[in-house]
């Protein structure tokens, strides 16, 4: 299933520190979306169900407070899947320019859900190697 997730980097080296916050389309209504967000230091997962605007208030007030963190993340990635994988130094997530190019790529993403992906693993008959 697609989704926006975003990791929250304590440690370039070592990934299994990394907060996690994942935004998914909700089964529920077209309107909805589901946001968990792990902290993996203390192993909790909250929960959400949320409208797009309510996410999109979650993100920005998270993204506001992580700058002024008396115990920073080094960076955060944001990864969607109609969009480039970003990451982002926490010290410049307090500059509008980034704020709003965050806000774009999560109001674009969730406005333009990619449809799931059925995956096929029969071969086509006469088709071309791609190795070739």
């Amino acid at each position: 299933m697609s989704r926006i997730q975003i990791n929250f980097i304590r440690d370039s080296n070592d990934s299994n520190t990394d907060d996690v916050m994942r935004i998914r389309a909700s089964d529920e209504s077209q309107s909805l979306y589901r946001v968990e967000y792990e902290d993996r230091t203390v192993t909790a997962r909250n929960r959400l169900l949320a409208t797009e605007g309510e996410v999109l208030d979650y993100v920005y007030s998270v993204f506001v407070l992580l700058p002024i963190d008396d115990d920073p993340f080094e960076s955060v990635q944001i990864t969607c899947p109609t969009f480039p994988s970003v990451l982002l130094r926490v010290k410049d997530l307090g500059r509008a320019q980034v704020q709003s190019a965050v806000t774009t790529i999560i109001k674009t993403t969730m406005r333009n859900w990619p449809s799931p992906a059925k995956m096929c693993t029969h071969h086509l008959r006469n088709a071309p190697s791609l190795s070739s």
